[in-house]
């Protein structure tokens, strides 16, 4: 992937957290959306997550460290989305050490997402 495709998928990215931290109901539709690139290896597809998978989640652990709201509303809304795929979540609860995440650690349904 070129540089100017990672600044613009880091643009719409943080632009989707925007809309997200303006609301007091958190809006799960960029959440969802942006997971896309996650989901053959969420549900068991592949046996390791796309780089773009890895772009994603570094961004919502970045806006999670700087904002302990987004990091709630982020939590409520992948396991509010995670209720809808097949999701493998001995994959999943990988993705913070594959990608290397420093402030979200823990994914999973029973995740408390006040903590």
């Amino acid at each position: 992937m070129g540089r100017g495709m990672s600044v613009f998928m880091t643009l719409m990215i943080l632009a989707s957290f925007a809309i997200i931290m303006s609301r007091a109901e958190p809006n799960c539709n960029p959440f969802a959306q942006n997971f896309t690139p996650c989901k053959p290896f969420a549900i068991g597809n592949v046996d390791f997550p796309d780089v773009q998978c890895c772009g994603v989640l570094v961004g919502w652990d970045y806006q999670a460290h700087l904002s302990q709201q987004y990091k709630k509303d982020a939590c409520q809304c992948f396991k509010k989305f995670a209720e809808t795929l097949p999701i493998k979540w001995d994959k999943v609860k990988q993705l913070p050490y594959i990608c290397e995440l420093n402030t979200i650690k823990n994914i999973g349904p029973n995740v408390d997402c006040n903590a």
